[in-house]
C-alpha cells in the first residue's frame, strides 16, 4: 500500500524542490532516504569497528607490538577486552594501555622490536635528494652550488661512468 500522506509530508520535511510537497516525487525520495538510513546503519559498524583497530594498532605500536600480534595475545594473556574497550585505553588511558601491552607480552612470549627500522644509505644504494648530496665513492659529497638538482642528477661526469 505503500507510505500514508500525512507520513511522507513529515518524513519528507526537509528535502528540497518537489520532494518536500509533490506526493509522487516524495514518495520515491522518502524512500530511497529510508535505504540509505537502512545501508547506513550497517555501515557506520563497520567504520567504528575500522577506527577502533586504527587506535589499537596505534597504540601498540607506540610499545613495540603489531596489532596482529597484539590480539593474537589476548586469549593466552586471559584478557577480555573488546575492541572498543581497547581503542578507548589507547586514547584515552595510555598507562592502563601500557599495563595491557606489557601484560600481553609477558604472557605471549613476544619479544620487544625496536621502534622503527631505518634505512641508511649505502654506496650500492644511494641518495639522491636536494638536500643530503650524493654518494660518490663512498663518501657523500655536498651538492655543487650554482646546479640545479636536476642538473646534478644527470650530470654522468661526476659518477665517473663510462
Amino acid at each position: 500500500m505503500g507510505i500514508k500522506r500525512p507520513l511522507l509530508f513529515e518524513l519528507s520535511k526537509g528535502y528540497q524542490g518537489r520532494a518536500k510537497n509533490v506526493h509522487s516525487v516524495a514518495i520515491n525520495r522518502v524512500e530511497k532516504g529510508l535505504q540509505y538510513q537502512y545501508r547506513d546503519r550497517r555501515n557506520l559498524k563497520r567504520d567504528m569497528r575500522s577506527i577502533w583497530i586504527q587506535n589499537i594498532n596505534a597504540g601498540s605500536r607506540q610499545h613495540g607490538l603489531s596489532y596482529s600480534e597484539f590480539m593474537s595475545g589476548m586469549a593466552p594473556s586471559g584478557i577480555e577486552l573488546n575492541r572498543k574497550m581497547l581503542s578507548e585505553l589507547a586514547t584515552n588511558e595510555p598507562y592502563s594501555f601500557k599495563a595491557v601491552t606489557d601484560v600481553i607480552r609477558e604472557h605471549a612470549a613476544i619479544k620487544p622490536k625496536s621502534a622503527q627500522k631505518f634505512w641508511y644509505p649505502t654506496p650500492e644504494h644511494p641518495v639522491q635528494t636536494a638536500k643530503s648530496g650524493f654518494f660518490k665513492d663512498g663518501e657523500l659529497e655536498p651538492l655543487v652550488p650554482g646546479k640545479s638538482y636536476v642538473e646534478q642528477e644527470f650530470d654522468l661526469s661526476r659518477w665517473n661512468i663510462d
